[in-house]
């Protein structure tokens, strides 16, 4: 049987669909080898992004006996995510379940020092997964991606002159210079990028909001969260596309995963709910690999899955997974087609990225 086979009947029954004869592989994985030890580590989100994140984790893992999971919540701070991951893996983790800036992967990947045990990164993607160490592997909701994509779309829709709008708390992450270069891809020109809310510069704001009309963009980007948002939309009257993930702009989210995090959570899952959804299934599918007989690294390069936005697959030598579609904060598709990343990377504003940030939409 194939392990894809495996990976969409493990994805039906997660959600709740009979699927006739899926007991007998479950048992034998079960019996071929020790379930796979993971310790989870809870996410420095907002408390509800938080939940949210668990919550999917649990739904995808919660009928897995191939897998054997530790629930943890560190204390406040980077070193204390640093510290757990350590105990973690002298406690012998084979993979540390975790949500970090990509920025501070490399000195989280430090905190394992000799041990063997594997970091799965997975967390919104306002940033490039560009890690150094083997045993990081990454997946996320590929925000970046999906900033390069509304910057190239727009200009296609809209027109050739674009905007960009960003809170303080936004404008550090790679997202602005994503927008940016799937603007050029696609032929048009960024006529203005302004941030607003720097500390001490407020009263500023204003003025920079008639900068931004000046501009005479076709359309804007609004980069910003929350109540943030609706401040600099107000500031940018006549915005074409907010973001970088917008409340609403796609189809609703998959039914079956709506009606089955429903039942089981009592509360309506979001954009962080499918992301622990998404890696939870595959390190269930890393799991069911290893009991076939593959190391942990490989089975984990090699994850595949039918998820609620499509097949996702790790890529072996990236050791992060490419989006198979995007979504908003509700985790509804949104209409955007996936963009080629190696032409963003090679646009020539990528290497002046600058990511500030090391947590993505605590507030």
């Amino acid at each position: 049987m194939a392990l894809t086979g495996v990976s969409r009947r493990r994805f039906l029954q997660t959600l709740g669909m009979a699927v006739a004869g899926s007991s007998a592989p479950a048992l034998a994985w079960a019996h071929s080898r020790p379930p796979l030890r993971l310790t989870i580590l809870q996410p420095a989100f907002a408390p509800a992004q938080a939940r949210a994140w668990l919550d999917g984790l649990r739904l995808a893992l919660h009928a897995e006996p191939a897998i054997e999971a530790e629930w943890l919540t560190p204390g406040a701070g980077l070193q204390a995510q640093f510290q757990a991951i350590a105990a973690a893996a002298a406690r012998g983790a084979e993979i540390i379940v975790t949500a970090l800036s990509p920025r501070v992967l490399d000195t989280a990947a430090r905190s394992l020092a000799a041990q063997s045990s594997l970091l799965f990164n997975l967390e919104a993607g306002a940033q490039r997964m560009n890690q150094a160490s083997s045993q990081v592997y990454g997946h996320s909701l590929h925000l970046w991606q999906a900033t390069a994509a509304l910057g190239l779309q727009g200009v296609q829709q809209y027109g050739p002159r674009a905007a960009l709008l960003a809170s303080f708390r936004e404008s550090g992450y790679d997202t602005t210079t994503a927008f940016h270069a799937g603007v050029e891809l696609a032929g048009g020109v960024l006529m203005a990028q302004l941030v607003l809310g720097i500390p001490g510069t407020a009263w500023r704001d204003a003025q920079r909001a008639q900068e931004l009309a000046a501009s005479a963009a076709d359309f804007t980007l609004v980069c910003a969260h929350g109540s943030e948002l609706q401040r600099l939309q107000q500031l940018s009257r006549g915005t074409r596309l907010q973001g970088p993930l917008p409340e609403r702009g796609g189809a609703a989210p998959e039914a079956a995963f709506v009606r089955s995090f429903h039942s089981r959570n009592g509360y309506r899952p979001d954009a962080y709910a499918l992301l622990g959804l998404e890696g939870g299934l595959l390190l269930a599918d890393a799991a069911a690999r290893r009991a076939e007989g593959l190391d942990l690294s490989a089975a984990l390069a090699s994850a595949r899955v039918s998820g609620p936005r499509g097949e996702l697959a790790m890529d072996p030598q990236q050791r992060s997974t490419r989006a198979p579609a995007f979504v908003d904060l509700r985790g509804g598709r949104l209409p955007l087609s996936v963009i080629d990343e190696t032409l963003v990377f090679g646009h020539q504003h990528w290497a002046g990225a600058v990511s500030g940030w090391t947590c993505v939409y605590t507030a």
